[in-house]
C-alpha cells in the first residue's frame, strides 16, 4: 500500500510561528481507494456509511487542486492551519502576496465557521467551503471566481 501513497509534508502556515501543530497528509493517488488499500484497512462499506469519509474526501480535494494548479503551472506555496485548540483550516493557498483558505466538507449542510483569529491575522482574499456540490469548479477552474 505504501507505493500508492504520496506523502506530502505541507508546511504550517504562520506569521508567528507559536501556537501550530504540524501535520502529514497521506494522500491517495487515486480518488477512488483501490481494493487492496480496502482490504489492509477492512473497509469496504459503501461511501455512505464509512467513517473516513471526510478525510478520504479531504484528501481526493487536495490532490486533485494540486494536480489542476501543477499542470497549469499556477505556482501557489500551499499550508494548513491548526491551534493547539484544534482551531484549523483545511488547505491554504498563498498566491501574488494573498491567502486563499479552503474548507473541504462532504456533508454540504455541514455549518462551518472560519475562525476569528485566522481571518483577522491573515486577512484572506477568499473563504470558500468546498462540498460535492461545487468542488468541481474547485480542481478545474471552470468558473473565474476559482482563480488565484
Amino acid at each position: 500500500m505504501r507505493g500508492d501513497l504520496v506523502n506530502l509534508n505541507f508546511k504550517a502556515f504562520n506569521k508567528q510561528r507559536s501556537g501550530l501543530m504540524v501535520r502529514c497528509l497521506e494522500i491517495p493517488t487515486t480518488h477512488i481507494p483501490a481494493v487492496r488499500e480496502n482490504a489492509v484497512i477492512n473497509q469496504f462499506n459503501p461511501v455512505g456509511m464509512r467513517n473516513d469519509i471526510g478525510a478520504l474526501w479531504e484528501n481526493y480535494i487536495i490532490s486533485e487542486r494540486m494536480k489542476f494548479t501543477h499542470y497549469n503551472k499556477i505556482y501557489a506555496n500551499r499550508f494548513f492551519w491548526r491551534t493547539h485548540a484544534q482551531q484549523e483550516i483545511d488547505y491554504i493557498e498563498e498566491y501574488n502576496g494573498q491567502v486563499f483558505a479552503y474548507e473541504f466538507k462532504w456533508n454540504a449542510k455541514a455549518r462551518v465557521r472560519f475562525p476569528k483569529k485566522f481571518i483577522e491575522t491573515y486577512k484572506p482574499a477568499v473563504t470558500q467551503v468546498i462540498t460535492p456540490d461545487n468542488y468541481t469548479d474547485f480542481i478545474s477552474n471552470n468558473d473565474d471566481s476559482w482563480v488565484i
